[in-house]
């Protein structure tokens, strides 16, 4: 069961890291395939980026937990651990590539005038910055949670609930690191008949291009399909020609 269980979430985790890949050049879902190697290496770099998460927050853990923190400043503190995993996944993924800084710097402006702003607009009148912090935690209504997830518990119980959770955030990180490669990768095999033309990916006998725009190095949206074998032999050459920007219905209107 747990081999089965382990086979089943490699395979799903390599797919939705696929499938971020190829949603990037516009690439049909129906035309990934995978084998036992990108399995093994998409299933190796998610677990290289969960090491690094576990060196950076197991200590960081220990200080947002410690008694000597005021209560509501620890408090404040443990709602920031979900998105600041989020924000070094998405560094750590694209590297300080306006896409990952970005992302990180929007999470890092909600959460911090959510939870260390905001009370000092909503708490006026009450005075010191720790009794306004305490002050909003103490009227935050206790919602139940709702008649589905109570469903869903009493179905799988509190363990399985708790691992689909974590499945599910390990699928949209392996989605995003898909997205990641793709926005970050330079080197292409591209068709020497076809300079606007990079091969995107090899899915068995089918070999996917993307045309893109060498002026500007944007992705045109359009691709260009072969096949391996068959008696023909096609002229590949290694060329740095990215960062590949991504589609843009209006710059293709432009360059039309």
């Amino acid at each position: 069961m747990g081999l089965a269980g382990a086979t089943f979430a490699g395979y799903t985790l390599a797919f939705a890291h696929e499938a971020g890949y190829a949603s990037y050049f516009g690439v049909p879902l129906d035309l990934v395939s995978l084998d036992i190697t990108r399995i093994l290496v998409v299933t190796g770099g998610l677990l290289e980026l969960a090491w690094v998460l576990f060196t950076v927050f197991s200590p960081m853990s220990a200080i947002f937990k410690s008694e000597r923190l005021p209560e509501p400043l620890r408090e404040r503190l443990g709602y920031l651990a979900l998105p600041s995993v989020l924000v070094v996944a998405f560094l750590y993924l694209y590297g300080l590539h306006w896409t990952g800084l970005g992302l990180a710097v929007a999470v890092i402006a909600f959460v911090l005038s959510v939870e260390f702003l905001l009370p000092l607009i909503t708490q006026r009148k009450t005075r010191g910055y720790l009794a306004k912090l305490a002050a909003v935690g103490g009227n935050r209504p206790q919602e139940p949670p709702s008649p589905l997830v109570l469903s869903v518990l009493r179905v799988l119980g509190r363990q399985r609930f708790i691992l689909l959770l974590w499945l599910g955030f390990a699928v949209y990180m392996a989605y995003s690191s898909g997205q990641a490669d793709a926005t970050k990768r330079e080197w292409f095999y591209c068709p020497s008949d076809s300079p606007d033309v990079v091969v995107v990916r090899i899915y068995g006998s089918a070999v996917v291009g993307a045309k893109y725009d060498p002026r500007s190095h944007r992705l045109v949206g359009e691709l260009a399909l072969g096949t391996r074998g068959e008696g023909r032999s096609a002229d590949l050459k290694w060329r740095k020609v990215g960062p590949l920007a991504p589609f843009a219905p209006e710059a293709a209107k432009d360059h039309g």
